[in-house]
């Protein structure tokens, strides 16, 4: 006969279970015990809360007992301490099926750990492979960027070169232009652009004998006049020069991204963490201050400091910031 659609596929029992999960398997002790206890239910968690409320009125009386001031008193007070303990152990006992789940838990656990760990140990390996790859990456694209970089520093420095050439030739050019002057009106244009403004003393200091008349004269030519701008041109173009060859290089920034694609869903999440090699060296460290260690990196060892506190008992109190304790229980 065939299944129908709304039929749902048999969910396999703890037998069928065991070939993979052996853990899924309970013994026949933990079968009666199990069944014993989910067939009392109801008078189970009864007897519970009985237990719990007479630990509630237990608690309750011993908080109006006095500190006692006679040997019966303090002997009442011990027999109500072996009658708590008793009592507790009929409270451990009757919950000692807490202990058959707990060691079940722990199978089950063991188990899941076991499926668990694949993916974990599977992941590691390709996570090493993920990282490697990404690593590489991002150092081809350092590489790239930082040939870019060059690349584009290069360039700008010879747009630089050819704009500075390209000045001290349009210079060169402007001052070309007085040629056809003669040799002491060439120097009193080179005298009344420069060190002379005043074109009576650029006159005398280029040789005419009568700055004054000379100057007039001069400075009414035509050729003069434009040596003059020429000049005056080419040392504004080489002031220009000069601040482009002090101004900052601009260089063309190109960012270049690694190539890791994520996958649909993913992301990198990075954890930092310290391990411990050589505890000794990294307390003697922590001691000597030198690294800027703070305290709080170190936890005092309770365990080896409560058997101090049994051997020494007392004396312990010389160690700074150390108080000796004792509890007696009556058993």
């Amino acid at each position: 006969m065939a299944k129908t659609a709304h039929q749902s596929k048999p969910v396999p029992t703890a037998r069928a279970l065991v070939f993979v999960l052996p853990e899924a398997e309970p013994t026949e002790l933990d079968r009666l015990s199990v069944d014993s206890f989910l067939r009392t239910l109801g008078p189970f968690f009864h007897q519970a809360g009985e237990l719990e409320r007479a630990s509630q009125d237990a608690l309750a009386a011993s908080r109006l007992v006095q500190p006692p001031a006679t040997p019966k008193a303090d002997e009442a007070i011990q027999v109500t301490i072996k009658a708590h303990t008793a009592a507790r152990k009929a409270v451990e006992a009757h919950w000692a099926i807490t202990t058959l789940f707990s060691q079940f838990h722990k199978r089950l656990t063991a188990a899941r750990g076991r499926a668990t760990g694949n993916y974990e140990e599977a992941n590691n390996r390709l996570q090493r492979f993920h990282n490697d790859f990404a690593e590489a990456a991002r150092r081809k694209a350092a590489l790239e960027q930082d040939r870019l970089r060059r690349e584009n520093e290069a360039k700008a420095q010879a747009d630089r070169d050819a704009e500075l050439q390209q000045l001290e030739d349009d210079a060169v050019t402007m001052e070309a232009a007085s040629a056809d002057l003669s040799e002491r009106e060439a120097a009193f244009v080179d005298y009344v652009t420069g060190p002379y403004t005043n074109p009576n003393q650029a006159a005398a200091q280029a040789g005419f004998k009568d700055g004054f008349k000379a100057s007039q004269r001069l400075m009414g030519m035509p050729k003069i006049q434009a040596a003059i701008a020429a000049k005056q041109e080419a040392k504004r173009i080489r002031d220009q020069k000069a601040a482009v060859a002090d101004s900052p290089l601009v260089v063309r920034h190109e960012e270049v991204r690694a190539d890791v694609r994520r996958a649909a869903g993913a992301s990198d999440r990075t954890y930092f963490y310290a391990d411990i090699l050589d505890a000794d060296a990294f307390v003697k460290a922590a001691l000597a201050g030198t690294y800027g260690i703070p305290a709080a990196a170190l936890l005092p060892n309770q365990s080896w400091l409560n058997e101090q506190a049994k051997a020494i008992q007392g004396e312990i109190e010389r160690y700074p910031g150390i108080r000796f304790r004792k509890t007696t229980k009556t058993v």
